[in-house]
Formats: C-alpha cells, structure tokens, sequence
C-alpha cells in the first residue's frame, strides 16, 4: 500500500509539472503565426490579433519606446501596407531565443510580397510571454535585415 501511495503521489507531480508546460514558442510561431500571413491577411486581422497583448510595447527605430492598443498599432500599420500594394507576407527565416519558461524572443524575416512590384524583406523582433495557456506576443521592433544576417533569398 505505501508503494501504491507513493507510486500515485509521484505520477499526481509530474502530471501537474507537465499540464502547465509551455508550448514551443518556435513551433506556435512557425505554424500558428506565420500562416495567417501568407494568404489574404488583410482579411485575417482580428484571428492575427489574437497573438498580441492588448497592449504592445513598441520600439521604433530612432526613437523612444512606446506602450500602444495592439488593435490600432497593427490596423494602421496593414491599411499603410494595404495601400502600398502589398498583399502578403511569409515567413522566409526566424531565430528564436527561449529567455526562461514563459518568455521567448524571436527575430523574423517575412518575404513581403505585393502587386505589380518586386518582392521586399522586412524584419522584426518580438517578445512573448506565456499566460494564461498561451504565447502572447507583447514588444516589438522593426530591425536591420542585413544587420541581424538577414537577407532575401531565392524562395518562391
């Protein structure tokens, strides 16, 4: 009997260590996130938005860092790229960096694609954290392609 209890004991552990356990943030990015950019995102933003905090910290290149509603930040920013043509994005290369448990970091390069001119690279690096059973991304920045070995390569 004390061999049962122990046995139970041990197995009711683990099994609360492992329900918790984050997801793999690569894999939440790489096959929950970047889809929802390769094909009419445009039409996609409230289901992209639900990646974001409700609040982004953002660091703009050159100037100070800002708190902004996610909704507003990425609703100007795709009706901007909406209205330079672009159409879509994916994701041609993603560094990720696990900080500890809940936090993750990653830097991205999305082949920009857009109507009637050449495909663009852009870059960025976003910060998530996990609550609440959930990678929710909360700072972003605009980064250098070519500064963090970015560089737009021959994928089609």
């Amino acid at each position: 009997m004390k061999y049962l209890f122990s046995v139970c004991l041990l197995a009711s552990v683990c099994s609360h260590a492992f329900a918790g356990s984050p997801a793999d943030p690569e894999k939440w990015y790489r096959e929950s996130y970047a889809p929802l950019w390769e094909k009419n995102p445009g039409s996609k933003i409230d289901k992209i938005l639900a990646f974001y905090a409700d609040v982004v910290a953002e660091h703009p290149t050159g100037g100070a860092a800002k708190r902004t509603a996610s909704s507003r930040w990425l609703r100007e920013a795709m009706q901007a790229w909406l209205a330079d043509g672009w159409e879509s994005s994916a994701l041609q290369d993603l560094v990720t960096d696990r900080i500890n448990a809940t936090t993750a970091s990653f830097k991205a390069a999305w082949r920009d694609r857009y109507a009637n001119a050449a495909d663009e690279l852009s870059c960025g690096w976003y910060l998530a954290d996990y609550e609440n059973g959930a990678w929710t991304f909360t700072a972003y920045a605009d980064i250098d392609c070519a500064a963090h070995g970015f560089t737009l390569g021959d994928r089609s």
